[in-house]
């Protein structure tokens, strides 16, 4: 189910549908809280939508998120 949450927010991005795009990759994750390309991705709609603050929360969550699972 989060595989076609995270496809269609995909293809919300391409067409510039950041909110979208930023509400679909959130349902992502919460089925899957530790898919760090979720918090990636999201993070760079966050920027692209001026929200910096929640851009850089993300950003922060998926580097750690990686860091653990090395």
């Amino acid at each position: 189910m989060w595989q076609a949450h995270f496809n269609r927010a995909i293809a919300f991005r391409e067409t510039g549908e950041f909110g979208k795009a930023i509400e679909d990759m959130s349902q992502v994750m919460k089925l899957k809280p530790d898919y760090v390309p979720a918090y990636v991705t999201r993070a760079a709609d966050y920027y692209r939508s001026g929200q910096i603050d929640k851009a850089l929360e993300d950003w922060n969550r998926a580097t750690e998120l990686n860091s653990n699972s090395s």
